[in-house]
């Protein structure tokens, strides 16, 4: 909510509404093996599959869609199109290439893009840099 993240549906800022947790891939599709592989609970809920957005849209909208059937019905709704959910998506953190991996609905690669856009998100905002080697085990 700090990068100004826009909802999915109203693609208005999402301080002004009820906001859900969103999983990005649809946690029961993922566990189910929809996208190819079967994930487990660590890996369906992890950070990078989670966002903010409008409670209305998530419920009614998105529910259990993959991003590669509703991205494409976003863009059709946005006035912008194409570019306008790119750039509503780099509210919520996702790269082009992230964006590319929705779709697709590649979750590893989207995982993989957006992982490193918040490290060096987080990065910045802490002005620090983060050896990201050392494992969670350790800290």
């Amino acid at each position: 909510m700090l990068n100004d993240a826009r909802d999915f549906g109203t693609f208005e800022s999402i301080t002004v509404h009820e906001v859900d947790d969103h999983h990005i891939f649809p946690d029961g599709k993922l566990k189910n093996g929809a996208t190819g592989s079967k994930y487990g609970k660590t890996a369906r809920n992890q950070i990078l599959n989670r966002t903010v957005i409008e409670s209305q849209n998530n419920r009614f909208n998105i529910r259990d869609h993959l991003p590669g059937d509703y991205i494409p019905d976003m863009i059709d709704a946005h006035p912008q199109g194409e570019a306008g959910i790119k750039d509503l998506l780099q509210g919520h953190f996702i790269s082009e290439d992230g964006f590319e991996a929705l779709l697709s609905d590649d979750y590893e690669r989207f995982c993989q893009a957006r992982k490193e856009v918040l490290r060096n998100e987080i990065e910045r905002r802490i002005r620090a840099s983060i050896d990201w080697a050392v494992s969670e085990e350790m800290v």
